[in-house]
């Protein structure tokens, strides 16, 4: 964790220098895959950090993180993982399958669409770039449930 305060330490001061004087509102977002991701996913663990963060805005010009997004994913693999011979290769397997293929997409498209068209007052169509986002989200969701070794 302290090399990640350290990191977004460096971050927060970049953007102070870039901005001239002015006070700074802005968003971090955590990207990456290794073992922080145990320390960052916990129930408080990114307000925490926020809190932190926060508390080193006390000079002016000052640079005011509004909130904090996790990103992160644990220490795995998952095109690695779904080539193994087990029921979380082939379930990785399938959920890759919607990405790769167009045909599986615009189904699962179609099925998005249609759930989305049922809710009252509806809700916009899906994109093709939120259902990429949405199937690699969920293929990580799956590989960290069903890893044994997480």
């Amino acid at each position: 964790i302290d090399g990640l305060m350290a990191a977004a330490q460096q971050k927060l001061d970049d953007l102070s220098a870039r901005a001239e004087g002015r006070d700074v509102v802005c968003s971090l977002t955590l990207n990456g895959r290794g073992p922080l991701h145990s320390e960052l996913s916990g129930p408080v663990a990114l307000d925490e950090l926020l809190g932190e963060i926060r508390a080193t805005a006390t000079e002016s010009p000052w640079v005011w993180v509004e909130r904090i997004t996790g990103n992160t994913h644990p220490p795995l693999d998952p095109d690695a993982r779904a080539e193994t011979d087990d029921f979380l290769g082939a379930v990785l397997r399938n959920a890759a399958g919607y990405s790769e293929d167009e045909n599986s997409r615009k189904e699962l498209i179609g099925v998005v669409n249609e759930v989305f068209a049922e809710r009252r007052g509806g809700l916009p169509a899906a994109t093709d770039v939120q259902l990429l986002e949405w199937t690699e989200q969920a293929r990580w969701m799956l590989a960290e449930t069903l890893d044994p070794e997480n």
